[in-house]
Order: structure tokens, then C-alpha cells, then sequence
């Protein structure tokens, strides 16, 4: 009678064994797509920072036709501002007093961020 429960544990383990390994496979699946959504979290992050395509509320300041304010830092207080022609890398203000303010010292106008970069009055 030994030979029974020895036979019905061997399919037992049988059964558990493929599960037991299918299960660590999982795991590690899940964990490798864990540090793929991590990765590509921060990618999207980085990438909305370097080409300012986030979809908040802001004003730019135009200069004159597609010439826009860039801010460029000298130091670890001190900051300049140049001309660039591309309005994704223009500086983007969240308050539109300010956006006002640096276009009156600038001579130029407000323009609030959205897909066509509408005139602000």
C-alpha cells in the first residue's frame, strides 16, 4: 500500500511542478515590464522637459515673426535670455503677469500655449 501514496504523491509533484514554474516565469515577466514601464516613465518625463510638449496652461513671448524668448543659464543663480526660432523650446511662463511683464521689457507679445499659439490680449 506504500506504493500507492508513493505513486500519488509523484503526480501530485507532477501537477504542482509545471505550475510551481509557470508561476516563477510570471513573476519574472512581471518585474522586467515593471522596469520597462519605470524606464519609459522617465523617458516620457525627460522628453516633455526637453521639448516643453506638455499640455499645462502657459504663455510664451514672441518677439517678432516665430521668434521667441529662450532662457539660457551662466551660472548657478544667474540666468540670460536669447532668441530661438523654435517655439517648443522658448521658455514656457505658468504665470501670464510675468509672460506680460517680459514682453513690455522685450517689446514683444503674449502668446498662450496651445496647438496654434493664440495671441493673448
Amino acid at each position: 500500500m506504500e506504493w500507492v501514496g508513493f505513486i500519488f504523491s509523484i503526480v501530485v509533484l507532477g501537477f504542482l511542478v509545471p505550475l510551481i514554474y509557470s508561476r516563477l516565469k510570471a513573476e519574472e515577466r512581471i518585474k522586467e515590464l515593471q522596469k520597462d514601464k519605470l524606464s519609459l516613465e522617465e523617458e516620457v518625463y525627460s522628453l516633455k522637459n526637453k521639448y516643453n510638449t506638455g499640455n499645462e496652461k502657459g504663455y510664451l513671448v514672441e518677439l517678432n515673426d516665430k521668434a521667441y524668448l529662450k532662457e539660457r543659464p551662466i551660472g548657478f543663480y544667474r540666468n540670460t535670455y536669447i532668441i530661438t526660432d523654435n517655439a517648443f523650446e522658448a521658455v514656457l511662463y505658468d504665470d501670464l503677469e510675468l509672460a506680460r511683464e517680459d514682453a513690455n521689457n522685450f517689446g514683444g507679445r503674449v502668446l498662450q500655449h496651445k496647438p496654434n499659439l493664440e495671441v493673448v490680449k
